[in-house]
């Protein structure tokens, strides 16, 4: 198979379930994180060969069920770093990027803040202000050890800049955390309904390149 007949594949997958303009986003983003392969790439060489891919019809199923892009891919971009992503992570929201950006702008230079971050997920909020904040002592929590675990992986994105991901076997039932003094707590009060509903409403009413 040729790079231009592996992205044909992806692309008419794509072309069922989305308009044009976003199924080229949606191929574009699948060839890269998942198999390695940039739109650059078609477009040089369309006839160089492509090693055989045993998941291809996994992938072809994935996105003709509506699966996001970003859970396909593995990861998705947060504030220009690429975080790890999977099924039970929520995506990150272009709208937390904007949060994000405000509290660096005010609290940069600050010293002695204390973060905790309520339902950290892919840990996006708590590792990029943990790099963008170095003053600052930055926790993450969450009811999930599998989210944990996917938090921590993103972790090496913060430059090495200390910060901790902590189990919260209470958060999930608690609408509140006391937060011993922190001065930012940053709330995601998910619960596992709301999760089964939004999954749900993702399949009825897909988007490309989804975020949540």
């Amino acid at each position: 198979m040729t790079r231009r007949e592996l992205w044909d594949c992806i692309y008419d997958a794509a072309a069922g379930v989305y308009d044009r303009r976003e199924a080229r986003a949606f191929a574009a983003f699948v060839c890269e994180g998942r198999l390695g392969m940039r739109f650059t790439d078609v477009i040089v060489e369309p006839d160089a060969p492509c090693p055989d891919r045993e998941d291809l019809p996994d992938i072809l199923a994935e996105i003709r069920d509506c699966r996001p892009a970003q859970y396909i891919a593995g990861f998705a971009y947060f504030l220009g770093r690429k975080f790890a992503v999977r099924e039970g992570v929520l995506i990150p929201r272009p709208e937390t990027e904007e949060m994000v950006r405000r509290i660096v702008d005010r609290y940069k230079g600050r010293s002695g803040m204390r973060v905790l971050d309520v339902g950290t997920g892919s840990g996006c909020i708590a590792v990029t202000l943990a790099a963008e904040l170095p003053d600052a002592d930055v926790t993450g929590i969450d009811v999930s050890e599998m989210v944990l675990a996917v938090a921590g992986r993103n972790g090496s994105l913060c430059g090495g800049r200390p910060f901790r991901m902590l189990r919260h076997p209470d958060a999930a039932t608690r609408g509140t955390i006391r937060s011993g003094g922190q001065q930012s707590a940053l709330c995601d009060p998910r619960r596992e309904s709301r999760d089964a509903s939004e999954r749900t409403e993702a399949r009825a009413a897909p988007r490309a390149v989804r975020r949540r």
